[in-house]
């Protein structure tokens, strides 16, 4: 069971059927080696006056812009601001109301984020409303958001970075805050859900059409650039251990990340295909690369290629190998990963498998990244707290 805010539920009761579409866009302009446009993804985000570019991510609930002033910090070491490729940057103006007694701190794995929180009108998908948001003072290790001005979170409220303290050297006490989607929600009283579809990319292109995120309901599902059919599942969102996270409303856990179980995994040759049957939790973020499985069943899969591949970060396969079906059983369906997705081209012009194993390790261990979102209309029901 999961709590959700009161002022929510009021707004539950009085909905209005709108939807909200705007595009998201694609940059895989990488320095390092890996597929090119693969999970970078962006989409327009206005403080007051000021318009940006902004990363979107479903695993992060905080919504923040890098100060015209912030400290690029890359291994331990100041750099000057255009080395951290981030901008066009934020200029502090009247819009933004700072809330006294309060820092904002957000890690990202390796990035790290911090500066200080407020309240500001914010507008994305031609929605407008006045809520928390931060500023980034520092960043370490920014490769998440570069090429871009700072980061939409569409996660739960308990996920944002605010905290109580006056500096981040000394102890402090996480302060749940409402999120952008918290507040337009309430405000605008539209339908609690929002849906997420990535889309292919077609070739190397560096800068790309990267799909839509519809705020309120669902996008056109005629839409050649959409990659789902009308044929939805559901799964429940759950919760899970989290040593960060211990929050509680009511003696309940608050939900954080969405998480869902998915009851097996098929893989192998169409006909005679292996089962795992057993249900596992399973992180959903499109702004992660790849799609990570039981470590048992990545190798068992590997090894289905010919030649047989071994495990590992990298598998190179040839460009033209035939690619093991692989699919996920979710809310009684299957969900077929298309074979474009299982088998990429990078930078290098040659060819590797996308899967990656885990030993069962963390909260959740697995992960639905952004190959899964490519097969699917994923829409993320607050209401209902289901994904489908």
């Amino acid at each position: 069971m999961v709590a959700i805010s009161a002022a929510l539920q009021a707004a539950l009761l009085t909905t209005r059927p709108y939807v909200y579409t705007t595009d998201l866009r694609r940059n895989g302009l990488h320095s390092w080696k890996g597929p090119p446009a693969s999970t970078f993804l962006f989409t327009d985000l206005a403080f007051g006056s000021q318009s940006f570019s902004v990363y979107v991510d479903t695993s992060s609930a905080e919504t923040w812009l890098a100060s015209s002033s912030f400290i690029c910090d890359i291994d331990g070491k100041t750099h000057p601001q255009a080395d951290c490729n981030i901008g066009p940057l934020y200029t502090l103006d009247e819009d933004f109301a700072r809330i006294p007694g309060r820092i904002f701190r957000q890690r990202y794995a390796p990035m790290i984020a911090s500066g200080f929180p407020g309240t500001v009108p914010v507008t994305i998908a031609g929605l407008t409303t006045t809520t928390a948001a931060s500023v980034a003072e520092n960043l370490h290790n920014p490769g998440l958001t570069r090429f871009a001005s700072g980061l939409v979170g569409l996660g739960f409220s308990p996920m944002t970075g605010d905290w109580t303290a006056d500096s981040i050297a000394t102890n402090f006490t996480h302060i749940p805050t409402k999120s952008l989607l918290t507040s337009l929600f309430e405000q605008h009283k539209i339908s609690p859900q929002f849906a997420v579809s990535i889309s292919r990319p077609s070739g190397k292109e560096v800068l790309s059409y990267g799909g839509v995120l519809t705020i309120g309901g669902l996008p056109h599902l005629e839409d050649p650039k959409v990659n789902a059919t009308d044929d939805f599942a559901s799964a429940s969102f759950e919760t899970y251990d989290s040593s960060e996270l211990n929050e509680t409303t009511h003696g309940l856990p608050l939900l954080a990340d969405y998480v869902i179980s998915v009851e097996g995994i098929y893989y192998g040759a169409l006909g005679n295909m292996s089962v795992n049957s057993k249900p596992a939790q399973y992180l959903l973020d499109c702004g992660s690369p790849g799609i990570k499985i039981p470590i048992a069943h990545f190798n068992n899969w590997l090894a289905m290629f010919n030649p047989p591949l071994q495990g590992g970060a990298e598998n190179e396969v040839s460009c033209s190998a035939p690619v093991p079906e692989f699919k996920f059983k979710i809310g009684g369906k299957l969900f077929p990963i298309n074979p474009a997705d299982l088998v990429q081209k990078w930078t290098d012009g040659r060819c590797y498998q996308t899967l990656s194993g885990s030993d069962g390790s963390g909260a959740p261990p697995y992960l639905l990244g952004d190959l899964f979102y490519r097969n699917v209309v994923a829409v993320h029901d607050w209401e209902k707290l289901e994904m489908r």
